[in-house]
């Protein structure tokens, strides 16, 4: 493990200026909107190389839509395949309260059908008499189950690559599972570093 000392920075910022300041030392730097607005990955890239990382070692960043036809899960394994180059640590994150990320079997869709019907079965909309006790409503009798659908499944998977390919097992695949009953648009952030 690499502890990068903040005493001195040499950052690229947003107009592709260098600068050199002197970290912890350098309060009149850090306090400033300079240091507020840096690009997070050019100071990210900076602490790798002061890590040994080689310098052409990339923090690769997108975003992935994932559209959703109502409850279910959505494989996506293909759309972040192809977008992974190189060798790090995949993070992907949804942006959404009311879905989950998943990895789980890509070989049988029943697996995908059964997963779907337990947690229905699990956590019944708000219509169901044993969910009376729930008081966010307003938004419909799939809302609030789809959040604690979501707060009990993952929101975030980290997966190795190497060499541009994912260390999934034979029968694994990414999955978005959509909570709420409408359509969507879904977000996932990919981080690859």
């Amino acid at each position: 493990m690499c502890k990068v000392g903040l005493a001195r920075l040499q950052i690229t910022d947003h107009a592709g200026a260098q600068r050199v300041t002197q970290g912890k030392d350098d309060p009149a730097f850090w306090g400033s909107d300079d240091a507020r607005s840096l690009p997070i990955a050019s100071v990210l890239k900076t602490m790798l190389a002061l890590c040994g990382a080689p310098p052409d070692a990339d923090i690769m960043q997108t975003q992935l839509i994932i559209a959703t036809n109502g409850p279910g899960l959505y494989e996506f394994t293909h759309q972040v395949a192809d977008w992974a180059k190189g060798t790090g640590l995949l993070t992907l994150f949804v942006q959404h309260t009311s879905a989950s990320l998943v990895i789980q079997e890509n070989a049988d869709p029943e697996v995908q059908v059964d997963l779907q019907n337990f947690f229905a079965r699990l956590v019944p909309p708000t219509t169901d008499p044993s969910m009376a006790y729930l008081t966010h409503t307003y938004e419909g009798p799939d809302d609030m189950p789809a959040h604690i659908k979501a707060a009990m499944l993952p929101t975030q998977l980290s997966i190795p690559v190497t060499d541009g390919r994912l260390a999934l097992g034979t029968w694994q695949g990414i999955y978005l599972f959509e909570h709420r009953d409408r359509p969507h648009q879904r977000r996932v952030i990919a981080h690859l570093g």
